[in-house]
């Protein structure tokens, strides 16, 4: 058994599996995507040199008859998530998984002659693989909270809370391929070519200047919307793209544990950071 549901831009849904549904699904398109491998001859050697390979966007047809006693009514409601060239989130669950893809309707085309009406919909997902629909949260540095009672201060004053650091934070990437992740550093005081780095690879992405004293970087890696912006503390976002350091990698997680760290020539020690991701799948 599994769970189909269709998402617009505006938050709309509208779920395809539900029990009494006029609607019935089948799916194709959400297992693993075939991969694009060149190759070139060796000339009097036997096989081939293998040049590159690349995963291709998915495609995912539904194809939904409908049944009960509004049929057209159950018809027009599918026309109205899935017109053509409409962006579409779609969510998948089963025993296995709980993932969403994103994409874009390409054709919605009606069978209205057959004894159950059929609407055949096919979707362009760029993103070839599903994404775990979970955010795994992690944060490198943390406030540790001192405030207990019984409370009194003495004349010396008390301290509320400390700033934490860790070494490195362990990332478990439970997906079947790597993944980006977005980083956040708020500076608690002024921060200085703050870097990122995988503790174990030695990897670096690195932000050059300084980020002022209540203000905010964000450094996403991921596929497809890699960005670094800074907000200031009144919530404007600028981007600073052009203060990626040369050479900077853009951090990804490998599947299992990844050990991410940070440092920063000043103000390191009060930067607090944390690390965002979502497992990605080949399929369902």
């Amino acid at each position: 058994m599994f769970t189909l549901t269709a998402e617009r831009p505006d938050g709309q849904r509208l779920t395809l599996t539900e029990y009494g549904s006029a609607y019935n699904v089948t799916y194709s398109g959400m297992g693993p995507v075939a991969a694009d491998v060149i190759t070139s001859s060796l000339g009097l050697v036997d096989g081939a040199k293998i040049n590159s390979a690349r995963v291709d966007k998915r495609n995912i047809v539904l194809t939904v008859y409908i049944s009960g006693s509004s049929v057209e009514a159950n018809r027009l409601r599918l026309y109205g998530f899935f017109a053509p060239k409409q962006a579409i989130k779609l969510y998948y669950k089963n025993g296995a998984r709980d993932v969403y893809t994103e994409g874009i309707v390409e054709t919605c085309e009606a069978d209205q002659f057959s004894a159950i009406q059929r609407v055949q919909i096919s979707i362009i997902c760029p993103q070839p693989y599903l994404i775990g629909a979970e955010e795994i949260v992690k944060d490198i540095s943390s406030v540790l909270s001192l405030f207990e009672f019984p409370f009194a201060i003495g004349a010396a004053g008390v301290e509320f809370s400390s700033l934490s650091s860790t070494d490195y934070a362990i990332l478990r990437n439970d997906g079947e391929v790597q993944t980006g992740f977005v980083a956040t550093i708020y500076a608690m005081e002024d921060v200085t070519n703050p870097v990122i780095y995988n503790a174990i690879t030695g990897e670096a992405f690195r932000v050059t200047g300084k980020i002022d004293a209540g203000y905010t970087l964000t450094i996403s890696t991921v596929s497809g919307a890699k960005k670094i912006t800074i907000t200031s503390p009144s919530g404007q976002v600028q981007n600073i793209l052009h203060r990626k350091k040369a050479g900077s990698v853009w951090l990804q997680l490998a599947s299992g544990d990844n050990y991410i760290s940070y440092a920063a020539d000043s103000g390191g020690s009060t930067m607090l950071v944390t690390l965002r991701h979502n497992n990605l799948f080949v399929g369902v």
